[in-house]
């Protein structure tokens, strides 16, 4: 064997050791959607934690910061600035909650409803996409991983 082929051959174990932990693939998948996000909705004004905000907005219709928060497993802080932002390019709109005064709820404007069926479709199609490529029954075991990872609670070090 050459010394160039030694090497080769040294560089795919590491890829292969490095590809055999599970987080790192989780971290680099979750790497590639976002690039694939940020090409979905590079016409629009949108970035992408943005996008995200207004996608959960769409579906609950009206929620408040700290449900954002909850639900994107995003820091309150964020949420807040990147809402504010929606709310200056008119995409979004806050108003009080009947149920308490003190929260502020927030809903999607016209123009922020229209933009977001300008984007279902795109992602409808990368939804068909992945589920095609990955097939049915791999789908379901996908989703079981998920739901087990996510409802994992690890020990402190």
């Amino acid at each position: 064997m050459s010394k160039r082929e030694m090497q080769l051959e040294a560089e795919l174990r590491q890829v292969r050791e490095l590809e055999s932990n599970l987080t790192f693939r989780i971290a680099t998948v979750n790497k590639v959607l976002e690039q694939q996000t940020t090409k979905l909705i590079s016409d629009t004004s949108l970035g992408l934690t943005g996008y995200r905000v207004m996608r959960v907005v769409s579906i609950f219709k009206e929620i408040t910061v700290s449900e954002l928060s909850r639900q994107m497993v995003v820091d309150r802080a964020l949420i807040s600035r990147v809402s504010a932002a929606l709310v200056e390019q008119g995409y979004v709109e806050y108003h009080e909650d009947a149920a308490n005064k003190r929260k502020k709820l927030i809903s999607l404007t016209p123009e922020g409803q229209t933009l977001m069926a300008k984007l279902a479709p795109r992602f409808e199609r990368r939804r068909a996409q992945l589920e095609n490529a990955i097939g049915e029954t791999a789908m379901q075991g996908l989703w079981h991983a998920l739901d087990a990872i996510s409802s994992l609670e690890f020990d402190d070090p």
